[in-house]
This record gives structure tokens, C-alpha cells and sequence, in this order.
């Protein structure tokens, strides 16, 4: 369970330390396999080289008809890998890969299916994964997008494998939101022992506001309310969202990288405050750099306390033109601002066959 700071996120061996894990699509350059790749948090916030956590056989998976999101399905401590996969029958399968104390995965399993095209193509479901109903195993909720314009959440709660039950909705909008215009993350962010889910959402002339829905002893979620909001916030188009506990205090806060027009880049976090309703403190400058040293367009940024000091960080992998790639930590400090870039492992990399998985998808 990684709600309220209970738990280390993304620990795949159970060191007390998140790992990055990423799916590689290996295609027609070895037999079409694909497989989980861990790259370590270390004691010092650095990252490891990848090693390879499970693999399969060839030409099983097409990566592009995967959601893909990781979390502590069964309970156990460790992080697992959960999958919902489209198949050429439009039927859809949940599966799931077990953590394993040596930081493998187990061979998957599946648990929820829908067959007929109940469910629809892959890209109408935006799945997060959290403890939405604090039981200690985290469950799967998912946004999903009719082609009428309306929009419900359903849950996926967990059970005691680390499969999933039937879904169950709680939440609908019928023409009120609009997919496209929100990004959304999970964490708990009143503090209350169940994660909720927060969506930055994008308004005209560009305003923006932070809603969350606070999850329900169920695991269903409350109808949204305001956490905060900008009027004159900017290119939503530039902003990019992520969760963590930020500052140690056992409530998940909201962290954006903002990339601006010029090439200068910013991280702002948003403290969750003590009210026990979900909402934020103003936005503050958490972390910076000038025009021409980074984009985020060039990387894949998952947070995770990496260093296990109890602060949740930000990591990435980035991609340079030469193609190598190397890995990037910022570094937690208890106010919730960030520490300048740790850089790690490096060395010539596929970028473009790797997904990293984290616990929010697009």
C-alpha cells in the first residue's frame, strides 16, 4: 500500500526504494519480444543500468494495444505490473505481473475480461492506479471516454492474487468534461488512507483549475470538487502533471514542469494542505533551468522516492541526439523543492522501443 506515505512506490525488490521500470518493444530486431526492464533507485538518488525483470517469448504482445500501469496489486510490499490489452476480437484482458523479493516479475496472469467490444478501442480507457478504497492493495481506475461525449469512472478494485474484480462506476458526466483537455494523476492528497485522482483541466483563454475526486470507502469517487485554479495559467499544452509526496508529510502533492516558449523549463509544486479536502496550496517555484539545456519532450519522467529518505523525487530517462540516453533524478528536499539534476547511468539506448511504466497513463 503507497497511500498517505506508507509505503515506498514502485519498490520492485522491497529495498525501500522506488525503481523506474520500463516496457521495451524489441520487434523485428530479436524475434518480436518484448520485456520489463528495472533500473534501481540507489541509496544516493542515482539510477542503475537496466537489467531484464521478465521477458517473453516472440511476437505474444503489441505494445501499441497496451495501458500499462504499476502498483502493489496483491498487498505483498512489492510493486507489480498491471496490462489491459486489446485484441484483434475487441475483447479486452487484465493481466498482471507479480513483484518477486529478487526484483523479477512472475510469468502474468489474467483476471477481468470483456469480450464483444464491451469495452471499446484501447484508447478510449485512461487508467490510475492507487488504493482508492484502503484495503492495502492498490486497485485500477479507469477514465473511460464515450464517443457521445459522456464520461464515467470505474473502479477495478484488486483482490488478494492481485487480479481484479469486475469494474463498477461512480462517477459519470454527460458533455461536461472532455477527455482531450484533461490530465490526469492519483495520489492521496487529503491525507485520509485512500488515493483519489486529480485532473488538471484546460479552460479557454488560458485558464486552467486542479479538480480532485476523493475516493470513497468503496473505492468509487465523490463528484469533483475545485482544488485550485488560474486564470491566466498559460499553454495548458506545455504543462505536464505528476504526484508525489514531495515534502514527507504524508500527503501526496501535485508537481507541474511547465516548458516555456523560449526554451526555459520550471517545475512548481502545489502543497496539499492540511483541510482534509483535497485542496492546494499556491503553486511555488520548485525548481528551474534557462533556454537550451533540457526539454521534456526529450524525456520520460516517473516519480518515486528513489533515495528512500521518505520524499517523493522525480526521475527520468533522457534522450539526446548522439542516441544515448541518461538518467536524471531531482531530489526531494522537505520544503518540496528540488536539488539540481543528479545524472547516472548513461550509454546508447533505443528510446523510441521504451515505455516507462508509471501509475497514470494517457
Amino acid at each position: 500500500m503507497w497511500s498517505s506515505g506508507s509505503a515506498t512506490r514502485n519498490d520492485v525488490n522491497g529495498d525501500g526504494r522506488s525503481d523506474m521500470v520500463e516496457w521495451y518493444d524489441y520487434g523485428d530486431t530479436d524475434n518480436y519480444r518484448d520485456a520489463l526492464h528495472v533500473l534501481k533507485g540507489e541509496a544516493d538518488g542515482s539510477i542503475k543500468a537496466p537489467y531484464t525483470a521478465w521477458q517473453s517469448a516472440g511476437n505474444q504482445w503489441d505494445e501499441n494495444e497496451t495501458k500499462k500501469v504499476y502498483g502493489d496489486f496483491n498487498g505483498d510490499g512489492l510493486s507489480d505490473v498491471a496490462v489491459m490489452y486489446y485484441y484483434d476480437d475487441y475483447s479486452h484482458k487484465l493481466w498482471t505481473y507479480l513483484g518477486q523479493s529478487n526484483g523479477t516479475y512472475s510469468a502474468p496472469f489474467s483476471s477481468w475480461a470483456s469480450t464483444g467490444n464491451r469495452w471499446g478501442a484501447i484508447n478510449r480507457s485512461t487508467l490510475q492506479a492507487g488504493d482508492f478504497n484502503g484495503d492495502g492493495r492498490d486497485d485500477i481506475a479507469a477514465w473511460y471516454d464515450y464517443a457521445d461525449g459522456t464520461d464515467t469512472l470505474f473502479t477495478f478494485t484488486a483482490d488478494v492474487r492481485g487480479g481484479f474484480n469486475k469494474p463498477f462506476s461512480s462517477w459519470t458526466s454527460t458533455g461536461t468534461w472532455t477527455r482531450n483537455l484533461s490530465k490526469i494523476t492519483t495520489g492521496d492528497f487529503n491525507g485520509d488512507g485512500r488515493d483519489d485522482v486529480g485532473v488538471l483541466y484546460d479552460y479557454a483563454a488560458g485558464a486552467v483549475k486542479l479538480w480532485t475526486f476523493q475516493a470513497q470507502p468503496t473505492g468509487g469517487f465523490a463528484h469533483p470538487i475545485v482544488a485550485w485554479t488560474h486564470d491566466a495559467w498559460g499553454d495548458w499544452n506545455r504543462t505536464h502533471v505528476h504526484a508525489g509526496d514531495f515534502n514527507g508529510d504524508g500527503k501526496d502533492d501535485i508537481a507541474t514542469w511547465f516548458d516555456y516558449p523560449d526554451g526555459s523549463d520550471k517545475i512548481h509544486t502545489y502543497i496539499s494542505l492540511s483541510t482534509g479536502n483535497s485542496t492546494f496550496a499556491p503553486p511555488k517555484e520548485a525548481w528551474s533551468v534557462g533556454a537550451g539545456t533540457i526539454t521534456y519532450q526529450s524525456m520520460q519522467m516517473v516519480p518515486g522516492d528513489y533515495n528512500g529518505d521518505g520524499n517523493d523525487d522525480l526521475g527520468a530517462m533522457y534522450r539526446y541526439s548522439n542516441g544515448t540516453v541518461k538518467m536524471f533524478t531531482w531530489l526531494a528536499k522537505s520544503d518540496g523543492t528540488f536539488e539540481p539534476i543528479k545524472v547516472s547511468w548513461s550509454d546508447f539506448w533505443d528510446y523510441a522501443r521504451t515505455t516507462f511504466v508509471n501509475r497514470y497513463t494517457t
